[in-house]
C-alpha cells in the first residue's frame, strides 16, 4: 500500500503528559506516510491539531500534550472518542484511516452505547491500535476494537517500552499490503473476512468485517 495514510491520535493522559514524547516519537516516524490529527482528552476530546503532515504544526500539537494538571477522569470519553474519530475519518473518506488511542485512565466496564461505537469504527474502515499503562481497566471497545479492525492491543510500564510498542505499530503501518478480491459466482456476500499466510514467523494483522461502503 502506497497510498498516504490518515491517522487520528486520540491522547489520555488525565493531565499528566505520560504521553508527550511517546507521540512525537510516533508523529516523526509516520510524518513523511500519513496526514496526522491530534486531540487530547480534556475530558472530552479537543483537537489540537487537524489532519495535516506540517511538521511545525505537528510539533506544535505534541508539544501541548506536557503536563497540565488533574482533569477528572470519566471513563467513558475514551470510548466515545473512538467513534467521534472514526465518523470523522469516514466523512473525510479516508482511503487508509487509522485510530491510535494512547491510554492512562482507561475505559468504563461494558457500556450500553459500546455496540453503536464499534459499528462507527467499523463503518469507518478504520484500525484501531490502543496503548495502555499497566492496571488499567478495558472494556469492550478498547479491547474488542483492535481485533476485529486490524489493529493492536499493548501495554507499556515505561516510557521505552511505550516507545518500543510504538514502533511495532509504526513499522506494520508502514509496510502494509493492500489486497483485492472478487467473490467467485454463485457465492453469497457478507461482512466476514480470513486471511490467511502460509509464510513462517509472520503475524498477521487484517480486519475481521469489511466496512459498509
Amino acid at each position: 500500500a502506497t497510498g498516504p495514510l490518515q491517522i487520528s491520535i486520540l491522547v489520555d493522559d488525565a493531565g499528566q503528559g505520560f504521553f508527550e514524547g511517546a507521540v512525537g516519537y510516533f508523529v516523526g516516524r509516520m510524518m513523511a506516510r500519513a496526514e496526522i490529527a491530534i486531540s487530547m482528552l480534556n475530558p472530552q476530546p479537543f483537537t489540537l491539531v487537524d489532519y495535516t503532515a506540517d511538521p511545525s504544526a505537528l510539533l506544535a500539537a505534541v508539544n501541548k500534550l506536557r503536563q497540565r494538571g488533574p482533569i477528572q477522569q470519566d471513563g467513558q470519553q475514551v470510548a466515545e472518542a473512538v467513534a467521534w474519530a472514526a465518523k470523522e475519518l469516514r466523512r473525510r473518506e479516508a482511503t487508509r484511516p487509522v485510530i491510535l488511542v494512547m491510554t492512562a485512565t482507561g475505559e468504563s466496564g461494558t457500556l450500553e452505547v459500546d455496540d453503536f461505537i464499534l459499528r462507527d469504527l467499523k463503518a469507518s474502515a478504520a484500525s484501531l491500535h490502543v496503548v495502555h499503562v499497566n492496571g488499567v481497566n478495558l472494556g469492550m471497545v478498547l479491547s474488542e476494537g483492535p481485533k476485529f479492525s486490524g489493529g493492536t492491543l499493548a501495554n507499556a510500564a515505561n516510557s521505552d517500552s511505550m516507545r518500543d510498542v510504538l514502533s511495532g505499530i509504526a513499522a506494520g503501518l508502514q509496510n502494509q499490503y493492500e489486497l483485492t478480491y472478487v467473490l467467485p459466482d454463485g457465492t453469497r456476500p457478507n461482512d466476514r473476512i480470513q486471511l490467511q499466510t502460509t509464510r513462517r514467523g509472520v503475524t498477521l494483522l487484517a480486519p475481521q468485517r469489511t466496512a459498509d461502503n
